[in-house]
């Protein structure tokens, strides 16, 4: 099965076959905006969760340390806290995702490079 077939039906869904491997990725991308979100969260988010744990500390304790950031952009662009989170949540999936697929390309890339040279490619 080939990737477009595998993704048929799919219409926000791009798939591409590569190197025997089927691929997916969202024909949408991240807006300036949207990343300007992203980044103002994960920056609070930084700061307000710096002493934490996350493997040991509830989400629920997590997002409700977020809540403040999100509330400001809420009331800066119109939407509920609850429309910023949802946004929040698939903007930092996006962003996963993106990461895995720059590391996955770079080892494809480089399958006999020395962990150095990948890891200084990936900076």
């Amino acid at each position: 099965m080939t990737g477009n077939e595998q993704c048929a039906g799919i219409s926000s869904v791009h798939c591409y076959e590569k190197k025997g491997k089927i691929y997916q990725e969202r024909k949408t991308h991240m807006t300036s905006e949207e990343q300007k979100i992203l980044d103002r969260i994960n920056a609070y988010a930084e700061e307000a969760l710096a002493d934490i744990d996350p493997q040991k500390t509830r989400i629920s304790f997590q997002l409700e340390a977020l809540k403040p950031i999100m509330q400001e952009i809420a009331d800066e662009t119109g939407k509920s806290v609850e429309d910023i989170f949802i946004l929040y949540m698939d903007l930092a999936s996006e962003s996963a995702v993106e990461a895995d697929k720059k590391l996955q390309a770079t080892l494809d890339e480089a399958e006999n490079a020395d962990f150095s040279s990948i890891a200084n490619r990936l900076n």
